[in-house]
């Protein structure tokens, strides 16, 4: 049952992690252009073995610097831990929507008959090209800085352990609502885009 709980949040990091390696493979292909996909590829890959090692080893790790052996902070680490999978999947479902934007862009343009001459193409407006870093930084900031205070607040109040599963739950309630909103967002593109594809034979 340990070994479930542990691959369960890394099972589902790969799947989404997969589906966005293939989304931007196939928005440089689209666009015309190689792109370096394997550095992007390498990266990720490191990434995931790092919450791999984080959620096999990540206990012994920490407990070098803190006493992790302690409830209070064995149950503060794996609540911070499980958030920190949260924003990650919001994240990963965040840049999903942003290529699959893309896209429908590409498609759309080449299905109007543009796309074809260089004055034609369309480039990406500053709010889609600057959404990724946007994205990435706004969600790692506002874990960093809920966590921080999370920890703080316990640590200073010595919340009991149900106080602290509520306070990490409705963290995942938020993260919860953003992957809500982009899934449905994906959705509603992709079907979009399906139907353009339909049109275009």
């Amino acid at each position: 049952m340990d070994l479930l709980y542990k691959l369960m949040p890394l099972f589902w990091t790969f799947a989404e992690g997969l589906i966005l390696i293939a989304l931007r493979r196939g928005f440089l292909l689209l666009e015309g252009k190689k792109g370096n996909q394997v550095i992007f590829f390498l990266f990720s890959l490191g990434t995931f073995l790092m919450l791999v090692y984080m959620r096999f080893e990540g206990e012994g790790f920490f407990d070098r610097f803190v006493d992790i052996g302690r409830d209070f902070n064995i149950v503060i680490y794996r609540r911070a831990s499980w958030n920190l999978f949260c924003t990650i999947w919001v994240i990963l479902e965040g840049l999903i929507m942003i290529y699959v934007f893309r896209i429908y862009k590409i498609l759309r343009a080449n299905i109007k008959g543009k796309g074809s001459r260089e004055e034609d193409t369309i480039p990406l407006k500053p709010s889609i090209a600057w959404g990724i870093p946007v994205l990435v930084v706004s969600f790692l900031s506002f874990y960093a800085f809920y966590q921080y205070n999370f920890i703080y607040i316990s640590n200073g109040y010595r919340f009991n352990l149900e106080t602290i599963r509520l306070i990490s739950a409705f963290y995942i309630r938020i993260c919860g609502l953003f992957w809500i909103i982009f899934e449905w967002i994906v959705a509603i593109v992709g079907i979009r885009t399906y139907l353009l594809l339909k049109d275009m034979g």
